[in-house]
């Protein structure tokens, strides 16, 4: 893939202020290009009998639940916020990318297992269901 080694020069680029590397022309280069990356990785990959169903297996509770997760990764990670401080978890400077990425990941696991769990009872997600709701006015579809 041609965007690999354009995305390991934009995330150099993006390192070279790592204060400001979320917030600068440089770090949405390199986003864009790893973006397209990674879902190039994941699109050639689905394409792999035996790795399709693992993705399927990984990513379908997720995408299922998707409403949720992301209004719920936001409230989690606002709530994380001034707890890091508390806890010893840098706010700022070195080994803060590195503390949110670890944060994030312990949130997407959780979030992965609650959907799971949610899905083996319920069609959608909660939000997801009260979201087809509010759009089809309580008239089910179909």
């Amino acid at each position: 893939m041609p965007v690999v080694p354009a995305a390991w020069f934009a995330a150099q680029w993006q390192l070279a202020d790592p204060l400001n590397a979320g917030f600068s022309e440089a770090g949405s280069v390199a986003g864009l290009l790893m973006a397209v990356g990674y879902t190039g990785a994941i699109v050639a990959l689905l394409g792999v009998p035996g790795v399709r169903n693992v993705l399927r297996g990984l990513f379908a509770p997720l995408g299922r639940m998707a409403l949720t997760s992301y209004l719920t990764a936001t409230v989690l990670m606002v709530a994380a916020s001034p707890l890091r401080s508390v806890l010893g978890v840098p706010v700022e400077g070195e080994g803060a990318w590195q503390a949110a990425l670890l944060i994030s990941a312990g949130i997407l696991a959780a979030q992965w297992l609650a959907s799971t769990l949610w899905l083996r009872h319920h069609a959608q997600g909660p939000l997801e269901a009260l979201w087809r709701r509010l759009i089809w006015w309580g008239v089910p579809r179909g």
